[in-house]
């Protein structure tokens, strides 16, 4: 199971660039929180990958609008099935910009 929680504006300050944050906790057993801040509204599209490259889950994929944004990803699958234990890669593309960052999962 995916939630996005949109915490958009934070005391009348838009984020100024855009960044993607070190999930949390890391590493994780049950779920981790991944957040990240959109100076514009864009297309986002955020991706898991296993080590050997292979897309496992599709996390979010859409329009958000400006703002900070924390979504919490499960450990399942494209397929709803429960990853095992190891490291992966999430990425985020919104428009022109793109990062990647590591965690691990534990059992």
């Amino acid at each position: 199971m995916v939630t996005l929680d949109y915490t958009g504006v934070e005391e009348g300050e838009l984020p100024v660039a855009f960044a993607l944050k070190q999930n949390a906790p890391n590493p994780f057993r049950g779920g981790t929180a991944i957040a990240f801040d959109l100076p514009t509204q864009a297309h986002a599209v955020l991706d898991v990958y296993n080590v050997a490259g292979r897309k496992v889950a599709s996390v979010i994929d859409g329009e958000l609008p400006t703002g900070r944004h924390t979504v919490t990803w499960d450990g399942v699958d494209s397929a709803g099935q429960k990853v095992s234990a190891g490291i992966y890669f999430y990425r985020l593309t919104a428009g022109e910009n793109e990062s990647t960052r590591k965690m691990i999962l534990l059992k």
